[in-house]
């Protein structure tokens, strides 16, 4: 992942590392679940 700023040392690289599922993966044992993901943009006047 790699984050921009106007600060020194931008742009700023995370490394990320982890396992994912699928929409075939029991995440809550026979409930219902849902999920989604969210884009952040923020800003801020000059």
């Amino acid at each position: 992942m790699t984050v921009t700023s106007n600060a020194n040392n931008s742009p700023t690289s995370i490394a990320l590392s982890g396992s994912g599922i699928d929409s075939s993966t029991d995440i809550a044992l026979g409930a219902p679940a849902s999920a989604s993901s969210v884009k952040a943009v923020c800003s801020r006047p000059t």
